[in-house]
């Protein structure tokens, strides 16, 4: 939705400095994260673009989406905080992904689950079939802890 000034609030939210999109807070709502911290500028591109893709198809569902996205540009703000709580039962990837994107997704709500996705290759495509495996409850659950 377009706001009167013509400015259109963003669809993915950079975790550096927000924890809600679109009105919608990261603890109310399964959230698909991706860091991507070491990546270049090109990768940090295509991801933004793919995330904003999936974004949009629950923004069309309904004006407060069910699902929101987001993107990790830098440790710092509430991605430290996430680093600190995947960390112990998400590995070394949790604690500093590397060169490539991790993708992660976020279900606060279930008494603060998470899951690490294998695929570095970040595409629409991509993230769908990471949410469906989520919907169908084929992913390994992980427990956010300090």
């Amino acid at each position: 939705k377009v706001h009167e000034e013509g400015w259109e609030p963003p669809v993915v939210g950079d975790l550096t400095n927000t924890a809600d999109v679109m009105g919608v807070d990261i603890n109310s709502a399964p959230a698909v994260v991706v860091r991507a911290e070491g990546c270049d500028d090109d990768t940090i591109e295509e991801v933004e673009k793919a995330l904003e893709v999936v974004a949009r198809e629950y923004i069309a569902k309904s004006e407060t989406p069910e699902l929101i996205c987001f993107v990790s540009k830098k440790v710092a703000g509430i991605t430290e905080q996430l680093v600190a709580l995947t960390k112990k039962e998400g590995g070394p990837r949790c604690n500093m992904p590397g060169d490539e994107p991790l993708m992660m997704l976020f279900d606060i709500r279930d008494n603060g689950a998470f899951y690490v996705s294998p695929e570095t290759n970040i595409t629409p495509d991509t993230i769908r079939a990471f949410i469906k495996e989520f919907e169908a409850g084929s992913l390994k659950r992980m427990q956010l802890q300090r």
